[in-house]
């Protein structure tokens, strides 16, 4: 209706602007009316007159709300239904005064709530015509601590990397949980070693050439602890060896002749093990053996040698020097008798020695003597 009392429109009617009607029979009419608050309108329904009035009367407020279930982060209300002259379309719940959701039912779950929080509720009723209800009891619920006894999943893809002699690197997949993950616990050889929040972990201070056992699980904030992620083995490396064996000791000569020297010597000591002796004579590298003493031959008579022994490692670390001694060949002293003398102009003379002495007069051989080539003598 307008300011005056005429209806403005009518849906499905049709008629002079005063009188309506509608198209079919049964057919709802529908009125759009401006003016105040309340009109009354006169209606002709299937040949009778009667007095319409729009609803304005809001429901009867929701009784006995209470809490029904309460978690750490849920609270369940119910409530007795509202009353209304048309009918209740809906409920409307307060959280601390604030509106947080409707239903058209009389009980409501509100969520995602704090654990050890005090909340206050309230529901009102609304109808079809939009009219409100004053408000229900107030109820206050305080929502429980959180007690979390879920374990989270266990660790994946467990895997060791950059390996050194003294120090092992592992890596692994993040574990679930439906709180969250706190840390997670390395275990080395079955005893736990150490944690971290993250998901990678070095182990220090290690043995080399040695080996390792690892897995490891996680743990959340309320100290449940995942089953184990896989165990990986792995080895430190072999420690490179740069320490050089002790000098060996107590170098002497014995069995000394014109032309060999005998040395023997004690041990020396290695952090691995010894390998081999490096026998130096005047200073130049004479030799090697495995063994505490060595033979050198080959060599001049009356002449002087200096000697002095290192050791050898299997990383080829050597040793300082031994001890040094010199040492005298002897003189050669021939004690070999000569042959039987023959018919013969000339015999062959080496090192100043005659081959066939009595040939050449007794170790006096004729002619000039060069040392190391064969000379011309005369049989006497």
């Amino acid at each position: 209706m307008s300011a005056n009392g005429i209806c403005e429109r009518c849906d499905h009617s049709d008629g002079d602007g005063n009188n309506y009607r509608g198209p079919v029979a049964n057919q709802r009419l529908q009125c759009v009316m401006k003016g105040k608050a309340a009109w009354w309108l006169w209606a002709r329904l299937a040949g009778w007159n009667g007095l319409l009035s729009a609803d304005s009367v809001a429901p009867g407020a929701p009784a006995n709300l209470s809490q029904q279930a309460v978690t750490y982060n849920s609270a369940t209300l119910s409530w007795d239904a509202a009353t209304d002259d048309v009918g209740v379309a809906k409920y409307l719940i307060y959280r601390d005064g604030v509106k947080v959701d409707s239903t058209g039912s009389l009980t409501f779950e509100d969520t995602g709530l704090n654990p050890e929080t005090s909340y206050n509720y309230y529901v009102t009723a609304k109808d079809q015509a939009g009219n409100q209800s004053s408000a229900s009891n107030t109820v206050n619920v305080s929502t429980p601590a959180f007690i979390d006894t879920e374990a989270p999943t266990a660790p994946g893809s467990l895997a060791a990397n950059n390996i050194t002699t003294s120090s092992i690197s592992l890596s692994w997949n993040a574990a679930a949980d439906n709180v969250g993950v706190a840390k997670y616990i390395i275990y080395r050889n079955d005893v736990k070693v150490d944690s971290t929040s993250s998901i990678t972990y070095q182990n220090t201070s290690l043995d080399p050439e040695t080996s390792y056992a690892y897995y490891v699980t996680a743990k959340d904030l309320a100290g449940n602890e995942s089953a184990a992620s896989n165990v990986v083995n792995v080895s430190t490396l072999t420690l490179p060896d740069i320490e050089a064996p002790t000098a060996p000791s107590g170098l002497n000569a014995t069995n000394i002749t014109y032309n060999s020297i005998a040395l023997s010597w004690t041990a020396a000591s290695d952090n691995i093990g010894v390998t081999k002796y490096l026998v130096y004579r005047n200073g130049t590298k004479a030799d090697s053996t495995g063994s505490l003493s060595f033979s050198d031959t080959g060599l001049d008579p009356e002449t002087s040698y200096n000697y002095y022994v290192t050791a050898k490692d299997v990383a080829g670390n050597e040793s300082a020097a031994s001890n040094t001694i010199d040492v005298v060949t002897l003189e050669f002293v021939d004690t070999e008798a000569p042959g039987a003398p023959g018919n013969f102009r000339s015999r062959h003379c080496y090192n100043h020695q005659c081959n066939h002495q009595l040939a050449c007069g007794h170790r006096q051989c004729w002619g000039n003597l060069v040392p190391d080539l064969p000379q011309q003598c005369e049989a006497r």
